[in-house]
């Protein structure tokens, strides 16, 4: 990867654009320009640009699941205050989701029970027989239990489910328990 540290001026302020370009692949190099009223001095500095531009997409995820899963956009409240608590709910069970998913992502043998309570994992358990699955041992097959509840094929097991089949399943675990189990 070649960085490139260039102070700029722009009507708003002196910045630093940092241009990142990779190494050439099969499908080409990738080229960013990334403008930070951060200092930048070396090439750690950079390297610390980089990875905070990298968060957004977590971020970005974070808002997609929130409109799609929960579907915020769609509240409908008498007040500013049930609204808040009712965004606020929300968003923590669209941080719950990601965090599921991820954890199924990066970490597959993780216990189940970290995220799952005994209630969920019995719901599972049942799902798991009704399919011809295995019981959930491991995080990785718990999500993919749990997108299969939201619609995601089981024939699909090869593929990790993201947050958008889990996301669908949010009605059901809402049928099986309450949402303060969420929280």
């Amino acid at each position: 990867m070649e960085v490139h540290l260039t102070p700029v001026e722009l009507p708003c302020g002196a910045m630093t654009a940092v241009h990142i370009r990779e190494k050439p692949r099969s499908s080409g190099a990738l080229e960013w320009v990334l403008l930070t009223r951060l200092p930048v001095q070396e090439f750690g500095d950079a390297k610390q640009i980089i990875a905070y531009y990298l968060q957004r997409w977590r971020i970005e995820d974070l808002f997609r699941v929130s409109k799609g899963g929960c579907k915020v956009e769609e509240l409908r409240m008498h007040s500013t205050l049930r609204l808040h608590r009712a965004v606020t709910i929300n968003m923590v069970i669209t941080w719950r989701l990601l965090l599921l998913t991820l954890l199924g992502r990066e970490v597959p043998n993780a216990l189940v029970e970290l995220m799952f309570t005994d209630v969920q994992l019995r719901v599972l358990r049942n799902l798991s027989a009704e399919h011809d699955l295995p019981s959930p041992k491991d995080m990785a097959s718990a999500v993919l239990l749990v997108a299969m509840l939201g619609g995601y094929p089981p024939g699909r097991i090869a593929f990790r489910p993201g947050s958008r089949s889990c996301g669908v399943a949010i009605d059901v675990w809402k049928l099986v328990q309450p949402v303060s189990h969420w929280i």
